[in-house]
Parts: C-alpha cells; sequence; structure tokens
C-alpha cells in the first residue's frame, strides 16, 4: 500500500520505547506505530477531499499496477518475451566501482533479494548488475568530461570503451564512480527501453534510480526542451474539446495543464505525484500503439546503439510516439522518490491496519 500510493519516509524514531515512522504519499499520510508489548499498527489520514463540489481539477480514478511497483521498489526490470531480468545493486559507500554483468547472480546479491524472495519473487532467474570496487585508481586512466555539463565521463582502459557515471553514495556530499564497459553499455539502454509504464512516480530502489538517471541524464537534456513543448502543444490541441477532456476539469485544462506539462519536463526532478499524472496523460495523446509499447520501446537502445552518449544534438530530431513514451518515462524516474525497501527489519510479521 506505500507503494502503490507513492509513499517517501518523512520521519522515522526506533528506541526504548518502541517503532514509530510516518510516510507522505500521494492520498495522504502514512503512520506505522510498534510500541514496545503491543501490536503493530499502520494508518492512512486520507488527504482532505475537495470542499467544494467541483473543484477536483484531476480525474478522479487512474490505473496502478501492483507488480510493476513491486519490480521497481526490489530494483528489477523484466521482459518475459526477449528473456530479460535483471536486478541492479544498492547504493555504494564513496569509491569507484566496475559494473559486471553477472548471469543469475542475483541470489548472491545483498538488501533487495531478501525483499523480493518475500513477495514470491523468483531471485535465481535474474542476472545481477554486480558492482566490483576498484582499489587500484590506476586501472582507469585519466578521463574527460562531457562537454555539455553532464555528470557522464568518458575513459578507457586497453582498446575497451568505458563510460563513467557519477552517482550518490551512502555518504552524503560524497559522490561514487559507476564505471560501464561493452557489455553493460549495452545492456543499460535496453533496460531503460524496458521501465515499466506508469501513471504515477515511484517509491523505489534507489540505487537503480541512481545508475539509471546518471545514464541517461545527457541525451535527456538533448531531448528535454523539445519533449517539453510536444507534450504541451498536444494538450491545448487534442483536449480543447470541453466536451472530451479524459476526465480532466476544461478549464484547467485550458488555463493550467500545458504550462504544467512544460514546467515538469523543463526542471529535471521534484516530488509531485499531480504532475506526473499530468505529463503521463499528456503523453498518452500522441500514442499509437498498444499497452506492450509503453512498456518495450527502442527509442534509448537505439540511440545509443553506436555512439553511447552524444556530445552534441542530432541536427533533426524524430519525435515519433515511441520516443515521446520512452522520454516520458525517464521523467517519472526523474520526479520519483527512494524507498527503504529493508523497512521489514524494523517491522513483526505481522501488522494490522487501522
Amino acid at each position: 500500500m506505500l507503494v502503490l500510493s507513492n509513499a517517501f519516509e518523512i520521519s522515522k524514531h526506533s528506541g526504548d520505547a518502541g517503532y514509530r515512522a510516518s510516510f507522505a504519499s500521494y492520498v495522504g499520510l502514512w503512520t506505522i506505530e510498534w510500541p514496545i508489548g503491543k501490536p503493530a499498527v499502520a494508518r492512512l489520514s486520507i488527504h482532505d477531499l475537495p470542499s467544494r463540489p467541483g473543484s477536483e481539477k484531476y480525474p478522479q480514478v487512474f490505473p496502478q499496477r501492483v507488480d510493476k511497483c513491486i519490480d521497481m521498489l526490489a530494483g528489477v526490470i523484466i521482459d518475459s518475451a526477449c528473456d530479460i531480468r535483471v536486478a541492479f545493486p544498492g547504493r555504494k559507500a564513496p569509491g569507484t566501482y566496475i559494473l559486471e554483468l553477472q548471469k543469475k547472480g542475483f541470489p548472491g546479491a545483498h538488501g533487495s533479494r531478501h525483499f523480493y524472495n518475500m513477495v514470491g519473487g523468483k531471485v535465481f532467474e535474474f542476472d545481477y548488475l554486480f558492482p566490483r570496487r576498484i582499489i587500484e585508481t590506476s586501472q582507469l586512466q585519466p578521463a574527460h568530461k562531457s562537454t555539455d555539463g553532464g555528470d557522464v565521463v568518458y575513459a578507457s582502459r586497453s582498446d575497451k570503451q568505458q563510460v563513467r557515471l557519477t552517482v550518490p553514495s551512502r555518504v552524503t556530499n560524497e559522490p561514487a564512480t559507476v564505471v560501464l564497459e561493452h557489455e553493460v553499455l549495452e545492456l543499460l539502454p535496453q533496460l531503460l527501453d524496458r521501465v515499466p509504464w506508469t501513471h504515477l512516480s515511484w517509491s523505489m530502489h534507489r540505487g537503480m534510480r541512481d545508475i539509471l538517471l546518471a545514464f541517461g541524464k545527457n541525451t535527456m537534456n538533448m531531448y528535454r526542451p523539445l519533449l517539453a513543448t510536444k507534450l504541451r502543444q498536444a494538450v491545448r490541441e487534442l483536449l480543447s474539446n470541453p466536451k472530451d477532456t479524459k476526465g480532466w476539469d476544461p478549464d484547467f485544462v485550458r488555463d493550467s495543464m500545458p504550462d504544467m506539462v512544460y514546467t515538469t519536463v523543463t526542471s529535471g526532478s521534484g516530488e509531485s505525484g499531480d504532475l506526473i499524472r499530468v505529463i503521463t496523460d499528456a503523453a498518452l495523446l500522441l500514442y499509437d500503439g498498444n499497452d506492450d509499447g509503453l512498456d518495450r520501446t527502442s527509442f534509448w537502445t537505439t540511440t545509443m546503439q553506436s555512439k553511447h552518449i552524444e556530445e552534441n544534438p542530432p541536427p533533426e530530431i524524430h519525435m515519433s510516439s515511441d520516443t515521446i513514451v520512452a522520454l516520458t518515462k525517464f521523467v517519472v524516474l526523474e520526479w520519483s522518490q527512494e524507498f527503504d525497501y529493508q523497512m521489514y527489519h524494523h517491522l513483526p510479521i505481522e501488522l494490522f491496519f487501522e
């Protein structure tokens, strides 16, 4: 329920008196209390409903997918049709790591495999992106920064192409470096293409979010202004008929929604489920495929196949519906929240809902 409602932790205390935590979410405030010697109880204080009839501007109902919410929390990406089952590592201590693909290596990982086991996942089916720490920095030759000011740095060792990503570490203000080589460089675009579609931002595995954002950020920045313009135009043109606003308030569509879409895309990060609902519905206005195409795009694989990160934008950019969906899913990642999947360590097996 926490993950379905896009919850994130705002306070936590564990001491002699017991355990208490609070989580903000899209639907309201969650609290979990476990006093010493008493049952653990979860409560939801729902957001106040609009006080005046007709004051709600958003469609009252939207879909959520339990299985995909669990996958994103566990840090796994699945495409059974292509036999892709990959698990990401957690956030690491400061240092330099080479990311290696270990076939069926998820059972040997620490962290999210325990959670995934408990919810019935088959961890033995998953490959694992293992972060092997580099102790000797001389293993890497000096690198140079990309020209557009992003986080990606290029380097080479022997005849292998490498990409270095700067990602957050477990220590504030002390980043870690993740080095990608050929096999992983080919895999990551495929994983970005297979991030599931959603109508709300994710409460997700922070290690997966760190790596995917660092890998795709430069490319996203090239397309960002055009995506923002395209979605704003779609809202203005395709939702302009007051009789066909797909559940959105017509005045809201006319006066606010176009600029909200543009601002959400161009800002590059945030914590608003409302805005994600706006841009995902805007993207669907331009989508002409089936449901499978929302979960499986080709943009990232095609764009990064020959040159993993372009230093300059291509002279012409074609914004197909596949491109729009792929980039919109990346915006959702930018606006998603980290969630501690190991919170079960603090709680009993039985948790009561009040």
